[in-house]
């Protein structure tokens, strides 16, 4: 068991979501799924986390 990596993961998760529920700008949303993108391209996140995300991002 890797615990260490979980809450990493957990802690990337949220601080990228509570970053994006702070503006609501185009820009500042397209700013985030980008940090998304690259968080699921490295493995910190997968397919569903990432599509999970990116609607609470866009507030859907």
């Amino acid at each position: 068991m890797v615990h260490g990596d979980e809450v990493t993961k957990t802690e990337i998760k949220d601080s990228v979501v509570s970053k994006s529920n702070i503006g609501s700008g185009g820009d500042d949303k397209l700013t985030k799924i980008k940090e998304l993108k690259e968080l699921h391209d490295a493995g910190a996140i997968d397919d569903d986390e990432f599509k999970q995300m990116k609607k609470e991002i866009l507030g859907k």
